[in-house]
């Protein structure tokens, strides 16, 4: 009798008192102090990424889109009266991802890149790479193996993960550098958002394999909505209520990935950018005309 007690009065202490849960998975979740609203918007810039976090004080990218998005990002920057971005994020090299770093760079101050550790092959890569040196910006490079990166933004706990290969090919023995990408978790108050840049499924593999708890509230569907051998498992691990896929009306996310995703609320950003606000107890999304 004294154990079943115990027991139903720690069940209600932790239904009472804290979010003992996230939506996401239904695992338990710490809840951390929250002092203020966070924002994320994914805008629209195409099958391309370019995110903006922000909180009251501190700014973050996740990505940059092509080289003629950069103009997009800095135009959302200083709507928001945002003149400092704290950290710039590259998920990898791909021109769909670092392209519009270099305007960015060259218009806005950057306190400090995150990149992967490999050398990417297009044009992109080798001006972003020129920019940091010449710039002088703080560079903390992630290589295969790293442990897992954590700061804070603001009330906003950080975490970046490395990919585990030095390199990853396919059957044909070309470079998958999609499998290179660094995923990022935000933890505010009980609420998780889940960014995986294009992880295809040996870098899929890995998440799903390894002890980490990638239950999410919300989810940057990994690849624009591509859909892999590994995208249903991944998504049923992750278990979003909502989820954001980077496409276009020329190149939509793929059926079986929004079959994978029925019982999430999906946006993609072909309809508009998709805009975020987390207050630590709920999410509010909403997303905005297409330009």
């Amino acid at each position: 009798m004294k154990r079943i007690t115990v027991t139903l009065l720690a069940l209600l202490l932790c239904l009472g008192l804290t979010a003992c849960t996230g939506n996401g998975g239904g695992k338990e979740r710490e809840t951390l102090p929250v002092t203020g609203k966070l924002t994320v918007a994914v805008l629209q810039v195409g099958k391309a990424d370019a995110i903006v976090i922000h909180t009251e004080n501190r700014a973050m990218l996740i990505d940059t889109g092509e080289s003629d998005d950069g103009g997009k990002v800095l135009n959302y920057l200083n709507r928001q009266g945002i003149s400092r971005v704290d950290y710039m994020l590259i998920t990898h090299y791909d021109r769909d991802h670092v392209g519009g770093a270099d305007r960015i760079l060259q218009y806005t101050e950057v306190g400090e890149i995150i990149r992967p550790d490999y050398v990417g092959e297009r044009e992109e890569y080798d001006t972003f790479i020129a920019d940091i040196q010449e710039l002088g910006i703080t560079d903390r490079v992630m290589s295969a193996g790293a442990a897992d990166l954590t700061f804070m933004l603001d009330d906003v706990q950080v975490t970046v993960n490395a990919f585990a290969k030095t390199t990853y090919t396919n059957a044909s023995g070309v470079v998958q550098d999609n499998n290179f990408s660094l995923v990022t978790r935000l933890h505010h108050g009980n609420q998780v958002l889940l960014f995986t840049g294009d992880c295809e499924d040996d870098r899929l593999a890995e998440l799903i394999a390894g002890d980490a708890d990638w239950s999410a509230d919300w989810l940057k569907v990994p690849y624009h909505g591509n859909a892999t051998k590994l995208t249903a498992a991944f998504v049923n691990k992750v278990n979003p209520s909502y989820a954001v896929i980077c496409d276009s009306a020329k190149n939509p996310a793929d059926g079986d990935t929004l079959k994978a995703l029925a019982s999430a609320k999906v946006y993609e950003t072909k309809d508009g950018a998709v805009i975020t606000v987390s207050d630590g107890a709920s999410l509010s999304v909403t997303q905005q005309e297409a330009e």
